[in-house]
Formats: structure tokens, sequence, C-alpha cells
């Protein structure tokens, strides 16, 4: 695969997927070992390992968001927080390169609809590492350059798109939202209503849409504190 094409990297993604629907296990670990850090003999020259390059690892995260939607569902939720996200989320969080990022949030969303209760037959199934997941897509969509040329500007509001309909989807899991975390995510979020009209916004139609789509959503949903004051 060459790991620099987007589309080799989504066939890639597809057919580790197709793969990964009869062969759960033996997927998940060969994905884990691509993001493993090289082994490096200690010595007094030795670098420290710097682990696999950008563009594998987006693959790899869009891997697992495709691997998730064909995994059966039984076996799924068996594996979704320890073989899956423990990973997943630190490569997230610690994101340097666009594509690292977009492809990253992409898998995601994949994620999130693969544990929807309809698919996987359980109203009552709770997502443990949901808010983890919430926080990580904050903290890309926040991210401020130094610099702000065009073609950032652009990356931008890519990234703004993609992480606002991956929140969308995430907030559907469970469990009930607490107040400080619907908090959060309206500090994060409603300040992209000031980025309009301004050299900060390259697709201001696309992001003002995923962003009344996800805040519509968050505003609808059920939280601790709706319940508490419905009682």
């Amino acid at each position: 695969t060459d790991h620099t094409n987007d589309v080799e990297r989504l066939g890639c993604a597809r057919g580790m997927a197709q793969a990964a629907e009869s062969n759960t296990d033996a997927v998940l670990e060969q994905l884990k070992l691509i993001l493993k850090p090289p082994q490096v003999k200690k010595s007094f020259f030795s670098k420290k390992p710097t682990g696999p390059p950008p563009n594998n690892i987006a693959t790899t995260l869009l891997c697992f968001g495709y691997c998730s939607l064909l995994i059966p569902p039984k076996l799924l939720v068996s594996r979704i927080e320890v073989n899956i996200l423990n990973l997943y989320i630190p490569f997230l969080v610690n994101a340097k390169t666009n594509i690292e990022k977009e492809n990253g949030l992409k898998g995601v969303d994949l994620i999130a609809k693969s544990v929807f209760p309809k698919r996987i037959k359980d109203e009552s199934y709770v997502l443990k590492s949901r808010d983890e997941l919430i926080k990580a897509i904050l903290k890309i969509i926040n991210h401020k350059p130094q610099k702000m040329d065009p073609k950032i500007v652009a990356r931008l509001s890519a990234h703004r798109i993609l992480g606002l309909k991956a929140l969308t989807t995430v907030l559907k899991l469970k469990p009930l939202l607490t107040e400080d975390m619907e908090e959060l995510i309206f500090k994060k979020t409603l300040h992209f209503y000031q980025t309009v009209g301004t050299q900060e916004e390259y697709n201001p139609v696309e992001t003002m849409a995923a962003l009344n789509t996800m805040l519509a959503g968050l505003l609808n949903m059920e939280t601790t504190q709706k319940r508490q004051i419905g009682r």
C-alpha cells in the first residue's frame, strides 16, 4: 500500500475490514504491531525509537474504523475498549500531521457508528471511552497554528467539519453527558460562529451546517442535568 495515496489508503482499510470480519483478533494484532515503536538495541549511540511514519499511522487509524464496522457485534463489544480504543485514542490525541488528524477523525466516526445500539442490539450499552474521544476531537478542531495562510486555513476547516461530524456521531452513545462535559463542548465549539466571514474559515457553509447539526443533537439529547431537573 502507498500510504501517501488516499485511494490506496481507503482500499487498504476496506480490505482489512473484510479480513477482520472472520479473523478479528489476527487483524487487530497486526494493526497493533504497525503502531508499535520499532525495537532498538540499547547502546550509548542508539537513538530513541520514533515510531511509525505519520502516513502509516493515518492508514492504520482508518483501518480501525472500517474494521469496527465489520467485526461481528458480539465480538466487537468485547474488543473495542482494550484492543481498539486503548491504542487508538493516544495516537488521536497526539496527532501532529494533517493526514493523521483527518483519518483519525474519520475513524472515530466509523468506530462510534459500529457500536450504535441498533447494530449491537443492546440499548443499554455504554462506551466507557466516549468522553475521551470527545476531548480528543475538541483538541484537534481547536488547534490554532502560528501562521495562517490559505492552505492552512483550508486544512483547519476540513478538520472542523470532520471533527464536528464525528462529534455528532459520538454524542449519540451512552453514558449520559455530564453537565461539565456539556459545558466543555459548548465552550469549544460555539466560538466557531465567530469565524464566519473572516480569514479563519475556508468553508463556512459546510462548517456551519456541521456545527448546527451537532448543537441541535446536543440540545435535544438527555443529559445528567436534564434528568435531575426532570425529577
